[in-house]
């Protein structure tokens, strides 16, 4: 089965932090849920944004812009709480 390009579930954080790129902005997935629209990827969603306007590489700036893209095409933007990410 081929995974698509898009977030189309769960981010696996942990699997993500331990990829050996300097600047690792593609994100790892894991694919167990058949919806993009949870509290962690809202969460990913809104960093990404956030980062996005912090960095001061514009080749990185571009690369999570290009990312927040592809995320919002399945995920709509939401708050999320702390509770949320938690559970």
């Amino acid at each position: 089965m081929q995974k698509p390009d898009s977030v189309q579930d769960r981010l696996d954080v942990q699997r993500q932090i331990q990829r050996s790129t300097p600047v690792p902005t593609d994100f790892a997935v894991e694919y167990d849920e058949f919806t993009a629209e949870t509290p962690l990827n809202q969460a990913i969603l809104r960093a990404t944004q956030v980062l996005t306007t912090l960095v001061g590489d514009s080749q990185l700036a571009a690369r999570l812009s290009r990312q927040e893209g592809q995320i919002r095409q399945f995920v709509s933007p939401a708050p999320v709480t702390r509770a949320e990410l938690d559970a």
